[in-house]
């Protein structure tokens, strides 16, 4: 069965679902929703993602939002295929889960107010909030550095916890 997901694929959420899919090698048609003409407001989509927000997906009886949500439900329904996103044990769940929160609470907000300021509303023909962007900015900086610091700890673990952002192996939080 093909999964069927609705959004746009310029969107980051509906991007981090795509690579999920791809890396698990799911079949999947992208559902296109025009969120400039405001497909994502309109009673049938609501129907889908309550809150008129992109990504949601069909997966024969299931349908679901959230790109984090989908990226954990599809990286468990097929543990068995593609790299093990959710890491092998108690402890590299936990990990996995922890930078998950990190980029949800810490990062996301951050880049989504520079992106709308400095990119969404001035094509829109709105002016965006050089100063707000410029606090986000400077916060994201420090996001950033801990990232950094995360990388660079983890280049001199051993093999097994090196490339990736929490170890050798890609995860999850490695699409984000």
């Amino acid at each position: 069965m093909v999964v069927k997901v609705y959004g746009t694929v310029r969107s980051a959420c509906v991007q981090r679902v795509l690579a999920c899919l791809l890396e698990k090698g799911v079949d999947f048609d992208v559902v296109h929703v025009d969120l400039d003409a405001g497909e994502q407001k309109r009673p049938e989509f609501l129907v889908r993602q309550p809150f008129g927000q992109v990504p949601a997906i069909e997966d024969g009886y299931l349908k679901l939002y959230e790109s984090r949500a989908i990226i954990r439900y599809y990286a468990a329904k097929y543990a068995d295929h593609g790299p093990n996103l959710l890491g092998s044990s108690l402890e590299e769940r936990a990990v996995v889960d922890q930078w998950l929160e990190v980029e949800a609470h810490n990062f996301n907000e951050l880049i989504y107010t520079l992106v709308l300021q400095l990119v969404i509303l001035p094509r829109m023909g709105e002016p965006g909030d050089l100063a707000l962007a410029h606090t986000c900015e400077q916060k994201l900086e420090k996001v950033l550095d801990v990232y950094e610091q995360r990388c660079q700890r983890a280049a001199i673990l051993p093999e097994r916890l090196s490339p990736w952002l929490i170890s050798a192996i890609f995860r999850a939080l490695d699409i984000l």
